[in-house]
């Protein structure tokens, strides 16, 4: 992802990377770190359409300030069904963490 805004013209100045998180809530928790030691609060969050609804909620969740943008659909239909299956299973997994969360703050 890196390469993709850097090719966009975003100054590499302004790009922060996240390496430590293996799925989304970790992701979130890790970026609010990473923003707050930068004096920072709010992402552009870039995702699949069918993954950003549950993103947007668990960055929030976290204390970052999102602006949300849904990558273009691809894949085969049944890749896509099985993407929104299995996005199903992951709000089930992740909400009550994110509600731990949020009271954790």
């Amino acid at each position: 992802m890196q390469a993709v805004v850097l090719a966009a013209g975003v100054p590499e100045t302004a790009v922060l990377l996240e390496p430590r998180s293996a799925d989304t809530l970790g992701n979130a928790r890790e970026v609010a770190r990473l923003l707050r030691a930068h004096g920072l609060d709010k992402v552009i969050l870039v995702s699949c359409g069918y993954h950003l609804p549950r993103a947007r909620f668990l960055f929030r969740a976290a204390g970052v300030r999102v602006a949300a943008s849904a990558a273009a659909a691809a894949g085969s239909p049944a890749r896509r069904t099985y993407d929104l299956a299995r996005e199903g299973l992951a709000w089930l997994v992740h909400i009550p963490k994110a509600f731990r969360l949020l009271l954790a703050a």
